[in-house]
């Protein structure tokens, strides 16, 4: 329950990281950190920039495409 918001319930998020084994995005799990790799907002914008590739499996590669061109032609 929140304070001062009566009826609002606040729903705890799994964290998300690139996993590293299985090529892809998945939920975070503290058994196996070393195989899990955070990407921050900061580190994709210089990827995309630079005109370097994401992580295999990270996002479609269509979806890539499209932000790689834009961080490219600020």
């Amino acid at each position: 329950m929140a304070p001062a918001l009566p009826g609002l319930e606040i729903i705890p998020f799994q964290v998300a990281a690139y996993d590293k084994k299985a090529g892809c995005m998945a939920f975070f799990d503290e058994k196996r950190s070393e195989d899990f790799q955070f990407i921050s907002g900061t580190m994709i914008r210089k990827l995309a920039k630079e005109g370097k590739n994401p992580p295999k499996g990270f996002m479609p590669e269509n979806a890539w495409k499209i932000i790689a061109s834009y961080y490219q032609n600020l």
